[in-house]
Order: C-alpha cells, then sequence, then structure tokens
C-alpha cells in the first residue's frame, strides 16, 4: 500500500505542485483590483464607444472613467464591439469576468498544443513550461490583462488548421488573429510558402482582414489620426515591458558606457536592420533546407522564432507565441548536448552578479531585462547549430499535429 502512494506521488505530485501554485498566481491576480490594466482600456474605450464618443485618447478615457483611469484604447475600432458586454457590469465585476474567460481560452490553448506535441512529451513540462516559460509571459498576461491569450488561442487554431490541410480556415483563423493588433498578420505568408502554395486561401485571409479593419475607418474616417497616433505611442515603450531587438539596442545605447552620439532612432533602426541581414544569413541555410521539405510543424516553428527575432515590437506577454516552439525546439536540440555544456552556461549566468567591475550592476539588469529575447535568440542559434551538423535531420523530426 506505501509503495503503491508513493509511485502515485512520484507520477503525480509534480502535477499537484505546479497546479497549486498556478491556483495561487490566478487568486492573487482576482484579488488584487489594480492589475488587468489593460483591460481597463478595453473597458472605458468600449464606453466611450457606447456614448458616440471616439475610444482612442485620454480625453475618452478621462471623461468615461471620471478621471480614475489613463491607460487608452489602441486597438482597430472594430475590437471595440468584442468589449461592449463588459461595460453592463462595473470595473471590478467585469475584470473578474474577463479573467475568467481568459483562463478558459488558456485552457483551451494549452489543450491545443498538448495535442500537437509528441505523445511521448509529459503533459507536466507543457504545464511547467505554459507557468514559468519566457519570463512567466502567461501570467505578464494575466496580470496585465490584455487580449494575448485569447490572439494565440485563434492564430494557434489556424496554426492547426494550417497542419490539417485547411487553408481557409487556416486563413480566416490568422486574420481574426491579426484584427486586433495587426502583428500578426504575416503568418498568413505560411499558406504561400514553398511546396504548398494556396494563393487563394491566402486572397481570402488578406481580404478578410482588410475589411474589419478598414469598414469602419471607411464609416468613421476621423478615427484614422486617432488610432494612428496611439499606436505610434507603443513603439516607446522599454524593457521589462517590451522585449524586442530594436528596443533592446536602443537600451544598449542609452547606457553611460556608450557614447551618446549612438542614441538617435535612425542609428537604432541602422543597427537593428543589420542585425537582421546578419541573422537572417545564418538562418538561410537551414531555412532554405526546410521549405524544400513538405509542410509541417517545423515550418511553423522556424516562423514563429524569426518572427519573434524580427519584430520591431515585441511585448513580455508576445512570447506566449513561442512556448510551443520551445519545447519542441529543446526537446529535439538538448538530446545533441553535453550536459556539462547547459550546466556550465546556468553557472555563468550567476557568476556576474557579485563582479566588481564598473557597470556590472547596469549592464546585467539590462540583460536580465531581455531575458525572454536573449533566451529566444540562444535558442534559435543553437538549433541552427544542430542543423548544421546533421543537415535536414533535425526540421524532419518535428512531430505533426495529432489528428
Amino acid at each position: 500500500m506505501v509503495s503503491r502512494v508513493i509511485a502515485f506521488a512520484k507520477r503525480y505530485g509534480i502535477y499537484a505542485i505546479l497546479l497549486l501554485y498556478a491556483a495561487g498566481v490566478v487568486a492573487v491576480i482576482y484579488a488584487d483590483p489594480r492589475l488587468q490594466w489593460d483591460f481597463e482600456a478595453y473597458y472605458y474605450g468600449a464606453m466611450s464607444w457606447a456614448q458616440g464618443v471616439s475610444p482612442y485618447g485620454a480625453e475618452a478615457v478621462d471623461r468615461a472613467s471620471d478621471g480614475a483611469s489613463t491607460w487608452r484604447f489602441i486597438y482597430t475600432p472594430i475590437t471595440v464591439y468584442a468589449f461592449l458586454p463588459f461595460t453592463a457590469l462595473d470595473l471590478v465585476a467585469a475584470k473578474a469576468v474577463f479573467l475568467t474567460l481568459k483562463l478558459l481560452a488558456l485552457a483551451g490553448l494549452v489543450t491545443l498544443w498538448y495535442r500537437m506535441l509528441s505523445p511521448r512529451l509529459p503533459a507536466w513540462v507543457l504545464l511547467a513550461v505554459c507557468i514559468f516559460g519566457f519570463n512567466a509571459a502567461i501570467y505578464a498576461d494575466l496580470r496585465a490583462g490584455n487580449i494575448t491569450i485569447f490572439e494565440q488561442l485563434v492564430l494557434w487554431t489556424g496554426i492547426w488548421a494550417y497542419l490539417q490541410k485547411k487553408p481557409y480556415l487556416a486563413a480566416a483563423a490568422i486574420a481574426l488573429a491579426a484584427v486586433p493588433k495587426l502583428a500578426l498578420l504575416p503568418f498568413l505568408l505560411l499558406l504561400i510558402a514553398p511546396a504548398r502554395r494556396q494563393w487563394r486561401a491566402f486572397g481570402f485571409g488578406l481580404s478578410l482582414f482588410i475589411l474589419l479593419v478598414a469598414g469602419p475607418f471607411i464609416v468613421r474616417p476621423e478615427l484614422v489620426g486617432d488610432f494612428v497616433s496611439g499606436f505610434g505611442r507603443e513603439f516607446h515603450h522599454r524593457a521589462p515591458w517590451a522585449q524586442s531587438p530594436l528596443t533592446f539596442i536602443g537600451d544598449i545605447t542609452a547606457l553611460q558606457v556608450v557614447p551618446q552620439a549612438l542614441n538617435y532612432p535612425r542609428v537604432h533602426v541602422t543597427v537593428f536592420a543589420l542585425y537582421a541581414v546578419m541573422l537572417l544569413a545564418v538562418s538561410w541555410p537551414m531555412l532554405r533546407a526546410s521549405f524544400r521539405q513538405p509542410p509541417g510543424l517545423g515550418h511553423v516553428i522556424h516562423f514563429c522564432f524569426i518572427y519573434a527575432l524580427l519584430m520591431p515590437r515585441f511585448k513580455d506577454y508576445s512570447y506566449i507565441l513561442l512556448i510551443l516552439p520551445a519545447i519542441v525546439i529543446a526537446t529535439t536540440v538538448i538530446r545533441s548536448l553535453d550536459a556539462r555544456v547547459i550546466a556550465v552556461i546556468v553557472l555563468a549566468l550567476a557568476a556576474p552578479i557579485v563582479s566588481p567591475l564598473p557597470y556590472s550592476r547596469a549592464v546585467l539588469g539590462l540583460l536580465w531585462s531581455y531575458y525572454p529575447l536573449l533566451l529566444t535568440l540562444t535558442v534559435w542559434l543553437l538549433y541552427v547549430r544542430e542543423e548544421k551538423k546533421t543537415p535536414g535531420a533535425n526540421h524532419t523530426q518535428h512531430p505533426q499535429a495529432r489528428r
């Protein structure tokens, strides 16, 4: 009897620990009315729209919230309609309902991911990465009250449809996922990748996207200026909220050890362009070999990493996109790496903490602020390195989506 209890604890104890931790985190979010600040922008933006006022701009938020909130609505106008039902509730109740719906969406997303992974992978691995992966990206979204989890569920539904050879469903889902923030639109390019060019499905998805985004602007053209103004402000965010290569370059040039003559937007863009060229040059041989193969999950993984490493705007919760691709790459690459190398890397991460060198605290703080970005780049370069050693082996080992 005791042996059975021990065996049960060994097998399921890790699930209990992870789920209890996750439940505690969620309970804190439910209990703290100061969290989910992004939702306040959606809530008051929808309230302004219902009153016949533009949802954009500080004036609209200030009027709808009686000065209680300063967050601004920045998404495309049609997105407002998704938040109108919440305005029937007070803000606290609306936040609770919104968080509950996000948890349901998250459950659907994790279930979809698990179906797309190899059946040999223990479920607790996916659960642990979802809780802690990429500096707790999922927690960052839940805490901020953003819509990224909903977007990711729709996007990965489209990717699943792509893998199941349902191009029109894939196109529709990807287009819908891109409507609020526009940034996910490049995923439609998967439909016209070599070996399976679905131009009609691509055109359908692009047309649907344009209709949903441009339609409200045609009806109310005065919203264009407000939307562009609000959208432009998002590029001024820095770490830890923004985690893109472009912001990383900007923060490096802002350090005191760097000549301030380099701390200008034109310099940042130039350096970013050089970085993009070098990244694509290093990655191109593997990408070319991959796209000669029949389309599969490997193509999606490659696209996700290149997308994340090239996007000029990428927030901390945007790294939810890479949870599944990182797991697939890790289970492919780490098997062929010396465990001692991994141990040295882990130990080296702690070494600079006690460094007496000048500016070590500033540099270390900057590196840890960009930990998700640097982790993404490291995993990708390791993958490219392994592909060079065994050309064509890794991407063909990616599991296909379960039917």
